[in-house]
């Protein structure tokens, strides 16, 4: 395809022509005009003194658009002129598009342009000046390249055409030792779909970057030092190139096209030969290409919802329209109309002139159905009853000895992998694909962000990192993540291990062992240290059986009433926050008087830094809590299901205490084990990432939907949850050959990309994870080189009411020590 010649709009005036089917267009420009009004008051405050700008508007096409943006940027300069009381500038006008461009059309509507410019300037009170003060040229050609003198632009406008390529992409296959180009094999495609070969995906995406990249170092030849670009293009929200956003209209035509050659109506290898020069770039393909070509910087980046019927666009995500089938099917030809306008002389080449009505015909019947289709397209599912939603049987879940994971695995097996429910009033989805995973925990397009349900909220405090809101996190990962330094490490390591072998030292004169009891405590007691060097044995009681009932809670119906499991956990929470105030008064104190040798997460987080943020009391309360928790309960629950498992895989067994055992001997000229120690244990560190696996201590990650978006195929609305599920991505058996089966030895190969979720992903992964295998790896060390055990009490049930999987029992075993 000779992309130059056939890449334009359908001429004249005509029913499908583009002048009478290009209302989408025109709402694209009207969006920019904000941004574009912005950047053009920028220029004009850098450059007071200017006389004469340059103006080009690259992709102008022919019809009532042609001259809208030119006629936008002039009305701004004339009122920005007149605010700031200064004389117009001359103005050089040049619009730019490919040769095969209709121009006649344009200088044929220059009078009427010229007097409507000239009018609104009379009105703004200026002398009313035609030729002499706007000069307009036409400059045929790519802009994929110099069309320009050097310096000779202030403002360059682009809207709906960076989307277009320079070319057909094409694959590089090898042959005979050197690279040569090749068919994308996209067989029944027009474009990249689900189904396209990743071969194709990658060629589309190259040539996109390649042409973009070509564009941006040919503007900033052109362009005067400070100048300003504003470009709107067809895009992407979502990391996938194949979303349905991007594509749909595309596949539709290939779908129409394939019935027609389904009736041999046109041969199917045209359609098999056809590529669209058409690309739609995510935000985040956009940033690293501006990035690697260094020129220019981002002011503003703004993704808005396209209404390709030709309605109005808001910045606002639109809800999705219910319509009767009859509204579909017009919208259907209002859409085939459109793209009709664009791409028709792109298709008559390769399959006639001659079909064309016949195949915007069935095109507009397709999508017509479609859109009748995807006015409930949202996830399946139950919305219960009015208000409450499905709440009374999350609660039974909660309560039961299954587990609350329990309401979501009967749900995911009567629905599949994506599913809706209506939980405390709120609409929430789950999602259990890795694709999902990395699209919403990386939020690179930043559509979410992080809210556990109401409950948790409350009783974690808002400030918390587990809560604060995206701006928020920020600021407080900024300064939490230099506790978790490698010096912090290092000394939580000692600390932890002479904890655990004190703690250990007596366990075969007990009897029975309760080891999560116990490790909630070794791990309360351990958090307590690391972060407020809190040792009273007292204080350390009084402040653990409050924050158990804080985690009883978090699951709990928020309703704060005196006789409720929430209010005694509300109240707990209020017993934390005096404590913890009252430490911290009484390390200012200390610190004033200079009598402070305390080595903690507190002394850092109160020690002066002229080049960090300092945190509130509340911040650092609030997020001492959710420490302590999260150090304490999901290390001590993760280290019982680890015991559990070890003590059902005999061989796991042999082979962790042989390595163990090794690590024991050459660090015996030592007391405590140090974090160097711990890269000796490259089997049980697999280890403990199939424990992890395999338990799921935190089964799923919730997240708040910021703007409509497309998941896994369906739509899902602006202020919803989404929770992306990691236990059933954990034992799903295309991500995790034979799930069930505990096997370390797993992850001596790399593991399918975003499949293991034991701390989160992107952002607002587990700030600690580094501590946390650290503790697990230190006890797991002492334990099992010090003790053979026993199971007295093997019930699987789960605990009722906690937020972090934990078994009933509590694991009881009896020990005896190893000779």
């Amino acid at each position: 395809m000779e992309v130059m010649r056939v890449l334009h709009m359908n001429k004249g005036n005509g029913e499908t022509s583009y002048a009478k089917n290009s209302t989408v267009q025109s709402n694209i420009i009207s969006l920019g005009r904000r941004v574009m009004d912005e950047a053009l008051k920028k220029l004009m405050m850098r450059n007071s003194e200017i006389s004469s700008i340059g103006i080009a508007d690259l992709g102008c096409s022919s019809g009532p658009n042609s001259l809208l943006s030119i006629s936008n940027i002039i009305d701004t300069i004339h009122n920005l002129c007149a605010d700031l009381e200064r004389p117009v500038p001359e103005l050089r006008v040049s619009l730019n598009d490919l040769p095969s461009n209709d121009f006649n059309y344009i200088f044929a509507s220059l009078p009427e342009f010229y007097d409507r410019i000239n009018n609104n300037k009379e009105s703004l009170g200026f002398c009313r000046g035609g030729g002499e003060s706007c000069f307009v040229s036409a400059v045929a050609g790519s802009f994929y390249g110099r069309l320009f003198p050097r310096r000779s632009l202030h403002f360059v406008h682009s809207s709906s055409s960076l989307h277009w390529l320079s070319q057909v992409p094409c694959r590089e296959a090898e042959k005979e030792d050197r690279a040569i180009t090749a068919d994308l094999d996209n067989m029944g495609k027009i474009y990249i779909s689900k189904t396209s070969p990743k071969s194709a995906h990658k060629a589309y995406a190259l040539q996109f970057q390649t042409d973009f990249l070509v564009f941006l170092r040919s503007r900033s030849e052109e362009l005067v030092p400070g100048g300003r670009m504003v470009l709107s293009f067809l895009g992407r929200s979502s990391l996938d190139p194949t979303t349905e956003e991007s594509c749909y209209q595309w596949e539709l035509l290939a779908q129409a096209l394939m019935s027609m050659a389904k009736e041999g109506i046109i041969e199917e290898e045209k359609i098999d030969a056809f590529n669209a020069p058409y690309y739609a770039a995510s935000s985040e393909e956009l940033k690293m290409v501006i990035e690697k070509e260094g020129s220019f910087s981002i002011d503003r980046l703004e993704i808005s919802p396209v209404d390709w019927e030709g309605g109005s666009i808001s910045e606002e995500s639109y809800d999705l329209v219910v319509r009767s089938k009859p509204e579909a099917l017009a919208s259907g030809r209002r859409v085939a109309n459109t793209i009709r306008a664009v791409i028709e002389p792109m298709l008559e080449p390769t399959f006639g002139e001659n079909v064309m009505d016949e195949l915007f015909e069935r095109y507009a019947k397709i999508v017509g159905e479609y859109f009748y289709k995807s006015t409930v397209d949202v996830p399946p599912g139950s919305d219960g009853f009015p208000v409450i939603g499905e709440t009374l049987q999350f609660m039974l879940s909660v309560n039961s000895g299954k587990g609350f994971y329990e309401f979501v695995r009967s749900r995911r097996i009567r629905y599949g992998s994506c599913f809706r429910t209506s939980l405390f009033g709120e609409t929430h989805v789950f999602l259990s694909t890795t694709d999902s995973a990395r699209a919403v925990l990386n939020n690179e397009s930043g559509m979410f962000t992080k809210r556990y349900i109401k409950s948790i909220g409350e009783l974690l405090g808002d400030r918390s990192l587990l809560c604060a809101s995206q701006h928020h996190h920020k600021i407080l990962r900024s300064r939490l993540i230099n506790l978790f330094s490698k010096r912090s490490t290092a000394l939580m390591v000692r600390q932890f291990d002479e904890l655990v072998v004190d703690a250990l030292s007596g366990w075969e004169h007990r009897g029975t062992v309760v080891l999560l009891t116990d490790l909630l405590q070794i791990t309360f007691k351990a958090m307590c240290k690391m972060l407020i060097s809190l040792e009273d044995e007292e204080e350390l009681g009084s402040m653990q059986k409050d924050v158990g009932f804080v985690c009883e809670a978090m699951l709990a119906f928020p309703l704060n009433l005196p006789w409720t499991r929430f209010h005694k956990g509300i109240m707990a929470r209020g017993r934390v926050m005096e404590m913890l105030e009252k430490i911290i008064r009484e390390r200012r104190n200390e610190i004033n008087s200079q009598n402070n040798h305390h080595e903690d997460f507190l002394q850092q987080l109160l020690a002066v830094d002229n080049d960090t943020p300092k945190l509130t009391d509340a911040e650092i309360t609030d997020n001492i809590l959710t420490m302590i928790i999260a150090g304490q309960d999901t290390t001590a629950s993760a280290l019982t299901w680890m015991i559990k498992y070890l003590g059902e895989n005999q061989k796991v067994l042999d082979i962790l205490i042989e390595e163990q055992s090794q690590l024991t001997n050459k660090a015996s000229n030592k007391p405590f084990l140090e974090l160097e120690d711990l890269s000796e244990m490259p089997y049980a560190s697999k280890m403990v990432k199939e424990s992890l696996r395999m338990a799921s201590v935190v089964p799923w990650f919730p997240r708040l939907v910021l703007q409509d978006c497309e998941m896994e195929g369906y739509k899902i609305k602006k202020g919803w949850n989404i929770n992306i599920d990691a236990r059933s991505i954990h034992l799903d058996p295309t991500v995790y050959n034979e799930p069930h089966k505990f096997n370390p030895l797993r992850f001596e190969e790399e593991a399918k990309a975003n499949s293991f979720l034991a701390f989160g992903m992107g952002g607002r992964t587990c700030l600690g994870l580094g501590m946390a295998k650290a503790m697990m790896l230190v006890f797991l060390h002492r334990f099992i080189t010090t003790y053979r055990w026993e199971v007295v009490d093997g019930d699987p049930s789960i605990e009722k009411w906690t937020l972090f999987s934990r078994l009933k029992s509590g694991y009881p075993i009896r020990v005896s020590r190893r000779l």
